[in-house]
């Protein structure tokens, strides 16, 4: 996983977090992770880190997150769900590693009997862990990366026509004005974007090797920058997963397959 490019940091956030909590009982795996990968050496350790998968994934059946231990499932897709899990905030600079938050707005135009045009703004922002980029937004942005990001992140998105006004009672209609909606919007971007891509697409989407939130220039000079370093690759027929990814410190890219070469990544 990518936060281990910047495990200080992510230490940093779970430090005071309750030592039950879901996130923590990921930054413990992800601990015993990077303590293998500084001291593994050469040895063989595709049978530790089998272990260390099983220890996990029983965990998260304890917390009923998974139905089973061995039941093989698509990459990560149990990280939402323990990331929920967590609430409070000592637990908010963890989450915010993962989560992007969003809310919409609501206007109407109201009618006389009301007093006129009213707005409404969910309290509570929403939260995502994946983006997943489908067919229907491949053909919108013609396959590229880049211009979904930028659009995901205007904040000046138009208004829509929406269902009926949201003020009702007892299940009727209050009030009979023209509704629109404005959103997503936006207000907090994750440390670690994480994007699930339609595995069926051809061709494959265009994904740069850098994602900027705002433009090229302000983005570099406040160092907000996403880089590409990881994407992981899974098969439901052979039940298995494999990743590759751009070392921190290395020149080229490395491919891992925890089934061969001992467990220890290779260059390509």
């Amino acid at each position: 996983m990518t936060v281990m490019r910047d495990f200080v940091d992510f230490e940093a956030a779970c430090q005071d977090m309750h030592p039950e909590s879901s996130i923590y009982l990921l930054f413990k795996t992800l601990n015993l992770r990077k303590i293998l990968l500084d001291e593994g050496g050469d040895q063989d350790s595709s049978h530790l880190l089998t272990k260390q998968q099983d220890n996990l994934r029983t965990a998260l059946k304890q917390k009923m997150i998974i139905q089973t231990v061995r039941d093989f499932e698509p990459l990560i897709a149990w990280l939402p769900a323990l990331v929920k899990r967590d609430k409070g905030i000592e637990s908010y600079r963890g989450h915010a590693y993962f989560e992007v938050l969003y809310f919409e707005m609501h206007f109407c135009t109201g009618s006389q009997n009301i007093g006129g045009h009213h707005l409404e703004i969910f309290h509570c922002p929403k939260a995502r862990i994946t983006l997943q980029l489908s067919h229907a937004l491949f053909d919108m942005f013609k396959g590229s990366v880049t211009h979904w990001f930028r659009d995901l992140l205007n904040i000046k998105k138009p208004r829509k026509s929406g269902y009926n006004c949201w003020r009702t009672h007892s299940g009727e209609a209050f009030c009979h004005g023209t509704r629109e909606d404005v959103g997503p919007l936006f207000i907090s971007i994750p440390i670690i974007l994480i994007l699930e891509l339609d595995d069926d697409i051809t061709p494959e989407w265009d994904v740069p090797s850098h994602l900027y939130p705002g433009s090229k220039r302000e983005s570099e000079e406040h160092d907000l920058v996403y880089d590409l370093v990881g994407r992981g690759l899974y098969s439901q027929e052979k039940s298995h997963f494999i990743a590759r990814y751009k070392h921190p410190e290395k020149s080229g890219i490395f491919t891992y397959d925890g089934m061969k070469n001992g467990g220890h990544p290779i260059q390509e």
